[in-house]
Parts: structure tokens; sequence; C-alpha cells
């Protein structure tokens, strides 16, 4: 094949690429559409984490979201192009980056929500992210250790290079201050709370979203750790039916979106 044939073939598959839509408060959000799991998380976004959608469009105009985990991006671009929120994303995987930046990009909110290719970890450090896989819109990596989602040894893991730095530093280094804070990070949940001590703290913090995993000791304590500074949550949110789609796979059938608030 002549090298002009490759590149109208080239030309031709780019212009190709799929993207899906969801209609949200009547605003069209739009998704690139990668591989099979990028699809999968656009189609399930009623299913798979219904309190994290609703909780997401709660947000307004005047809030800060600090999106930790953001994978693809599904609830940054949400809070931004629908709530109108401000949000910073931290997505530290390669592949997840470029398909949050591309949602960022199509959904013309570069005004409302910016991308950081970092960790979110208890304190700044250089180390690796250990990969569950290398493909868009996936999952369970983890910074620092090669363990999987329960934190259990799994040294076959990839390991990326990575930076990682905590919330308290991001805002001490000039950040908005976040009034709402999503933290997914698929296993060291713990130690992204361990360095937020003094945003916790802080009463302009409204809300904090957290996935938890009643099978590690570490997930346990936090909630002790935001009792101690001053969030509730309904304890209903522990039952079998908040687990979503999870219930039917045994692997997450400790996990939990918990959304804590503190009261006015």
């Amino acid at each position: 094949m002549q090298e002009q044939e490759v590149r109208a073939h080239l030309k031709e598959a780019e212009e190709k690429q799929m993207s899906a839509h969801v209609e949200l408060k009547g605003i069209n959000v739009d998704f690139a559409l990668t591989n099979a799991m990028s699809y999968y998380r656009v189609t399930s976004l009623h299913t798979k984490e219904p309190e994290t959608l609703a909780w997401a469009l709660s947000l307004g105009p005047d809030d800060v979201l600090f999106d930790v985990g953001a994978n693809m991006g599904l609830f940054t671009v949400i809070a931004a192009k629908v709530s109108g929120a401000q949000v910073f994303a931290f997505e530290p995987e390669s592949q997840n980056y470029s398909l949050l930046n591309k949602n960022i990009f199509i959904n013309k909110i570069t005004d409302k929500a910016c991308a950081y290719c970092v960790a979110i970890t208890e304190k700044f450090k250089f180390d690796k992210l250990f990969l569950s896989g290398f493909s868009f819109a996936g999952s369970c990596h983890q910074f620092g250790a090669p363990v999987d989602y329960n934190l259990v040894p799994h040294p076959e893991m990839l390991g990326q290079g990575c930076v990682g730095v905590s919330i308290d530093q991001l805002v001490e280094s000039g950040f908005p201050f976040p009034s709402y804070i999503k933290i997914d990070v698929d296993g060291f949940e713990h130690a992204v709370i361990a360095g937020a001590s003094n945003v916790l703290a802080d009463r302009r913090l409204k809300s904090v979203l957290l996935e938890v995993n009643k099978s590690i000791p570490q997930h346990v304590k936090m909630f002790d750790v935001m009792k101690g500074h001053g969030f509730v949550f309904d304890e209903a949110q522990m039952s079998e039916s908040n687990c979503g789609h999870r219930v039917n796979d045994p692997k997450f059938n400790q996990h939990y979106n918990v959304i804590f608030t503190r009261p006015a």
C-alpha cells in the first residue's frame, strides 16, 4: 500500500471515531468511545452508580469539585457542563488521562474543568502506578504498591512512572478550596483521606463522596475519621442495594459509595 493510501485510511479512521451522548437536565453531554469499556461506562451511567450521578447533579455554579480518580471523566464533565461547577480532575493512568482530556475538549468546557495527570495520596512522592491492565477506561490501578483492589499483593502488575500529591498540598499550593470532593481510587482511598486532614477540618468543604471497601480494615477506620471532622452519613447507604451493579459480582460486593455531608 502506498503512503498516500495509508494516510487516507488513517484520516478516515480518525474521522469515524465514535462518540455517545446522554441528556441530563436538558443538556447534551458527549463522551468519546474508544473501546467496549468506555461504551459500558456511558451506557450504564444511570444504573452503575446512580448515587454518584445524583450527587454530581446536585452541585451548583458556585461549587468547586475535586474529582479524585476521574477515569474517563464522566462525573467531571457532568459536574462542569450540567451543574456548572468548577472541576479539577485527577487521573494518573495515561490512557484514562488522555480520554478524560478528550471528553473535556469535545464538551467545550475547558473554562470549567481542568485535568491533572497525578495520583492523589497522603504526601508528595515519586513512585509507580501499578496497572491492572492497559486499556482505555480501565480501573483498579494502584499507586505505590503492586496490589489489587482489596490490597492483596499482585506482583505481576505493570508499573507506570507517576507522581503523587496530597489534597492538603494542592490547596496549600494555590488550588481553589473544594466544596465537594469525590474519591474513587479502587483501594487507597484511606491514603487520600490521610493527606486531606486540613481540608476535611474546614467547614467550607460541604460533602465528600467516598468509595468504601468494607473488606479493607483501613477503609472501615475512615468512618471514624470522617465523623471526627464533623461529617455525617446515612447508614442506609451501606445496604446491599447501594452496591448497584456490584451485588451481582462477588469481587465487588463489599464496595459502597458513601456520601458524607457536613451539617449546616
